[in-house]
């Protein structure tokens, strides 16, 4: 064994990768030992090239051997073949050893029963590093002189589920931190309980795209959700509502694109609240809307406009306003030109004036757009 290990850390590394792979003679991770005039070279066998050499007669010590060295990139288990050529493959009891993972496993096999190309030596675990190897050797437990034994190629093929065998699987224990070669994939498979996609979600649906959580209008009616990765559907058709792109919920047809203003339709104020529709009738209140509120309007005056009538005192002192004091002397200058009935000396009538000291053509105007309001408001009710 420390002729082994020596041999090992000396020895020239081929690595093998995941998927497995094969060390054939003409490379530098086998190697033959012994007298090389007990071994022969052939330009047949697997690659165009194979080694041989004859069994011993007694068979207790070894005198020439071979090994491939085995040095494996990922860590499994692997199919063990070696490769056949029937003749040159001869000796019935050939002793072969295979190290992996610490262990030496030991078997002797008929090769002379075998078939042209690949033959199994049994399925091993494999670790990563150096010290594993397949070995063969000229001896057994009876040697017999003249029969040969082939020293080819090995193959070592990976068995079951592995990180790079193009599927993402439990079994194996992966998903896209583990083996993102297998489980990256385009779209996520809802039923293999994996993150395939990648994207942190287990199992979500292709409906939202990789996204945890997502609300959109699928159509005038649907709103999508997605909640931790899980597709749903509400149909707003149900409460008579359509889907809002502006609040992603459902909402009266009217509101759409002002889910949240109000406005004057006559004299109803309309407002959206969140995308729900509300009416107030200011008209009903006596009350007109204006600038999306109901405002009260202006109500016309019962009383005549002008000076407010001076009621009598009770003081008898006190002369009535409007009749002149009896030891007042009229004014010569509002008098004048007038008779004692007011009437002109000329002989023309003078035109009363009104309470408020206007002409009745100047209280038609004074009033007229008091009563077009009056009037207008009447008519409205």
């Amino acid at each position: 064994m420390l002729w082994f290990v020596l041999n090992l850390a000396f020895a020239t590394s081929q690595f093998i990768p995941s998927a497995g792979g094969v060390v054939d003679n003409s490379d530098p991770a086998f190697e033959i030992f012994g007298p090389t005039q007990y071994w022969r070279t052939e330009a047949q066998g697997y690659n165009g090239g194979l080694r041989w050499t004859n069994a011993l007669v007694n068979g207790s010590t070894s005198i020439n051997w071979a090994w491939w060295q085995v040095d494996i990139m990922a860590e499994g288990d692997y199919l063990v073949e070696w490769y056949a050529t029937p003749a040159f493959a001869l000796y019935s009891n050939t002793e072969y050893e295979i190290v992996a993972n610490s262990i030496s496993h030991t078997i002797n096999i008929d090769q002379s029963a075998a078939s042209s190309g690949w033959n199994t030596l049994g399925t091993y675990y494999f670790t990563t590093g150096t010290s594993q190897y397949i070995a063969v050797f000229d001896s057994g437990p009876a040697g017999i002189s003249g029969q040969h034994i082939v020293a080819d190629a090995i193959r070592l093929t990976r068995v079951g589920d592995w990180c790079g065998d193009g599927i993402c699987t439990t079994s194996a224990s992966e998903d896209c931190a583990s083996c993102p070669v297998d489980c990256l994939l385009s779209q996520e498979d809802p039923f293999n309980g994996l993150d395939d996609d990648c994207n942190g979600l287990i199992d979500d649906d292709a409906e939202c795209g990789g996204q945890a959580e997502l609300d959109w209008c699928v159509s005038i009616d649907i709103i999508g959700s997605c909640n931790n990765g899980q597709y749903s559907e509400l149909d707003c058709s149900n409460f008579g509502q359509i889907c809002s792109s502006n609040t992603l919920d459902c909402i009266d047809e009217e509101c759409l694109g002002q889910e949240n203003d109000t406005w004057c339709q006559g004299e109803v104020i309309r407002a959206c609240q969140n995308g729900i529709l509300l009416e107030f009738d200011c008209e009903a209140q006596g009350k007109v809307c204006e600038q999306g509120e109901c405002v009260d309007t202006a109500e016309p005056s019962t009383e005549p406009a002008g000076e407010p009538t001076q009621e009598p005192s009770s003081d008898p002192s006190i002369e009535p306003s409007g009749e002149p004091s009896s030891d007042t002397e009229p004014s010569s200058e509002s008098s004048e030109g007038l008779d004692d009935t007011g009437a002109s000396l000329d002989g023309n009538t003078v035109m009363e004036k009104g309470c408020i000291g206007l002409s009745p053509s100047e209280t038609a105007f004074f009033f007229a757009p008091i009563f077009l309001l009056w009037r207008r408001r009447r008519e409205n009710e």
